[in-house]
């Protein structure tokens, strides 16, 4: 696009922009309206959801009983939870939370927790997005109100006070003080004075090359006799600072490359001000690396160079390497991300490949693997889909034989062998107020969230189960 040719908006357009930030400042960047239609979508759909209803109302009747029968045993010290929290949830890990009240507090929560989460999803006609928005925002509300953030329902502030005398509150609210003090004034965060670029941090010797009104480009010498032809060019994420690449000596990427022999160029995005408003996506395509592809060129013409790109600067790398190709420009010599997305369609799932599923206590263990989908000549991806439907069915069955052995108060468990973040699946899966999940081979798509015949029926009736455990591989 040449932005030459784009028109100037008009004062009506200006007006709207000003409203649409002002608006934007008060509710933090969340779009009042993409709310309103994510809890629409759900809220519609659950009205008319009788059976939705009716499973809320016996989870939460079953989930209360096993809440009350816990009590009836938690003040023994010696009861084993009825729920255990995510792997990543450690608010409630300390010795304290075990002692009564609080094991119950912190146990009704969690329980309570889960049913919130099976109320906000599985509603039939809600897309997937909204249910994903109103699942967030409602997991963001109710970790709000947990018990780890009052002083009368955590243990942890308890001790501490009778330790301190209470001299930890007035320590608290002086903190608090000085951070509003600090944020008024427009100042850093505590403690950010003792990092100053150049002594603490980006410590390892460059110069800046060039310069225009988006970045600054700064080279660094190789620490070598003995010099790489080609020189690497590192795109930053324009959210962070160049230096999250160069942070120390002792992790430093930059450092490592140049006492490798490379030559190497970063790109040192500025800090947007009132006048760069306008700025978008071309103009860092442009100005940022474009610009810092030409201006290493001229320092090192004839060589073709390797570029790595960083979070969102990976993305644009993936563009401008895109439009180079298109214009036939072969200045690339390589392209590397790292922690950077060219498909934002599912931006949280990857391919699973491998399902472990198997009861506490028993010997009884189940592998069942799903083959990822094969090249064209495998076989059509219709004949994909029904061979895996076999092969689920094939599992739940051998699995609905063992459940019905087995004592109905068994946690069901599946473990994935997967490429995703365990804490990702943990907050998707292992959450979740479910009975029974299959996970296939290719991400979402390969998700069974219920499965059919009397085969299920068999199993669901065996389990009364209210857990999913998800470890990554």
């Amino acid at each position: 696009m040449d932005l030459s040719e784009l028109q100037p908006r008009s004062a009506a357009a200006d007006d709207a922009r000003w409203r649409r930030a002002q608006l934007a400042r008060r509710t933090l960047g969340i779009s009042p309206a993409s709310l309103m239609l994510a809890y629409a979508d759900w809220l519609v759909h659950f009205l008319i959801a009788p059976d939705k209803h009716e499973l809320l109302a016996r989870k939460a009747v079953r989930k209360a009983q096993r809440l009350a029968e816990y009590a009836a045993r938690a003040q023994t010290g010696d009861c084993p939870p009825c729920i255990e929290p995510l792997a990543q949830d450690r608010r409630f890990s300390a010795p304290a939370w075990s002692g009564w009240p609080y094991n119950v507090i912190h146990q009704g929560f969690l329980l309570y927790q889960q049913w919130i989460h099976g109320f906000t999803t599985g509603v039939r006609g809600v897309s997937q997005h909204h249910e994903e928005v109103t699942t967030f925002v409602a997991r963001q509300l109710l970790d709000m109100v947990a018990p780890s953030n009052f002083v009368a329902t955590n243990p942890e502030v308890t001790v501490r006070a009778l330790e301190t005398g209470g001299t930890n509150f007035l320590l608290g609210w002086m903190n608090f003080l000085a951070d509003w003090e600090r944020l008024a004034a427009g100042k850093p965060p505590v403690g950010t004075e003792a990092f100053a670029v150049g002594e603490r941090v980006a410590v390892t010797p460059g110069k800046v090359v060039f310069r225009n009104r988006l970045i600054e480009l700064i080279q660094y010498e190789p620490a070598t006799a003995r010099v790489h032809a080609e020189p690497v060019l590192i795109v930053p994420a324009w959210i962070m600072k160049y230096y999250i690449l160069d942070l120390s000596p002792h992790n430093s990427l930059v450092k490592y490359l140049v006492d490798q022999g490379h030559t190497v160029f970063a790109i040192s995005w500025k800090n947007p001000r009132r006048a760069d408003r306008d700025l978008g996506m071309d103009d860092y395509l442009r100005l940022g690396l474009l610009d810092a592809i030409d201006a290493v060129s001229a320092i090192a013409p004839g060589a073709r160079l390797h570029a790595a790109g960083y979070c969102i600067g990976g993305t644009l790398l993936a563009i401008g390497a895109a439009a180079l190709a298109r214009d036939g420009d072969e200045r690339l010599a390589s392209v590397t991300l790292f922690a950077a997305q060219t498909d934002f369609s599912e931006p949280a799932m990857h391919a699973l490949r491998l399902a472990a599923i198997w009861f506490p206590g028993s010997r009884l263990t189940l592998f069942h693997a799903f083959a990822p989908p094969g090249p064209a000549s495998t076989g059509s991806p219709v004949a994909h889909e029904a061979r895996h439907a076999a092969a689920t069915r094939e599992c739940a069955s051998h699995l609905a034989a063992a459940a019905l052995a087995a004592p109905t108060e068994a946690a069901l468990q599946l473990v994935l062998d997967s490429g995703d973040p365990q804490t990702l699946l943990a907050d998707y899966i292992a959450s979740a107020d479910v009975d029974l999940v299959v996970l296939g081979s290719h991400g979402r798509s390969g998700l069974a969230r219920a499965l059919l015949g009397s085969t299920a029926e068999n199993l669901l009736h065996a389990l009364d189960c209210d857990t999913l455990v998800v470890r990554g591989a």
